[in-house]
């Protein structure tokens, strides 16, 4: 973790409400290059409501985001992606008669060429397809790089994602329950994809599994309707006892 430098990353008293519901309110997070973060919560704590006003969904009602010192509390959520944020639920469709290679290598153009190069054969784009296989390579995905995606499986096609998002050569990268519908089996290799992903890179991760989280982050966030209720290590986490009663109902977090 990164104690040093420009936060890439911070939210300044960030608050939504819908109607009369205040969905978040008043949080504050500073977050710096190679940071691991995990946002955590019950269902309605407010965590994807923060992930969605760091990217431009939402507008807050008050508070502001900035990227890299810059305040982009009322830019637009494509500027956001080319000032450095990623965030796989930005990847809505994966285009599944195309091979998992060639889905990279537009992800890649779109971050690296102007609108007219989106017109050239995808096997013209040299550079961007170089660079997609080696964000394949390094989430050790390139076994599957000429497979289509409809061929591949589920938890596959999730990994996709994270290189899709990591083609945009974001500087902070939001992974919102990218766990979520895995196997077991699926869900540890994501985990280790997780953890390969590059050291300069922050990373901020909403998950509901818990252990999961705790392998993968330095620092946590645990919310509560919408207010932070603790925030420090994952031992500082496991030892608060308002986060045991909220959170995991009176158990302790072991």
């Amino acid at each position: 973790m990164s104690t040093s430098g420009v936060p890439v990353l911070e939210m300044r008293g960030l608050s939504k409400n819908f109607g009369g519901i205040r969905a978040v309110s008043d949080v504050n997070l500073s977050i710096r290059p190679g940071d691991r973060h995990g946002i955590l919560g019950a269902n309605g704590a407010g965590k994807t409501t923060v992930f969605n006003l760091v990217c431009g969904v939402y507008p807050p009602t008050s508070g502001s985001v900035l990227l890299a010192g810059e305040d982009v509390t009322t830019r637009s959520i494509d500027y956001r992606v080319r000032k450095g944020l990623g965030r796989t639920f930005q990847i809505t469709n994966l285009f599944q008669e195309m091979t998992v290679l060639e889905n990279v290598v537009l992800a890649t153009a779109m971050a690296e060429a102007q609108h007219n190069r989106w017109f050239t054969r995808v096997d013209s784009l040299v550079s961007p397809r170089e660079k997609a296989e080696k964000v394949l390579q390094r989430l050790r995905l390139e076994k599957t790089a000429y497979r289509t995606v409809a061929e591949i499986g589920y938890g596959q096609q999730r990994e996709l994602e994270v290189a899709l998002a990591l083609a945009l050569d974001p500087k902070v990268l939001l992974l919102d329950e990218f766990t979520a519908g895995l196997s077991q089996v699926e869900t540890a290799s994501m985990v280790e994809l997780v953890k390969g992903l590059p050291e300069d890179l922050a990373v901020i991760i909403i998950e509901h599994d818990l252990d999961v989280v705790f392998g993968l982050v330095d620092e946590m966030t645990v919310m509560n309707r919408g207010q932070v209720i603790c925030e420090g290590s994952c031992q500082d986490v496991r030892e608060n006892p308002l986060v045991a009663e909220v959170y995991i109902g009176q158990k302790r977090v072991d």
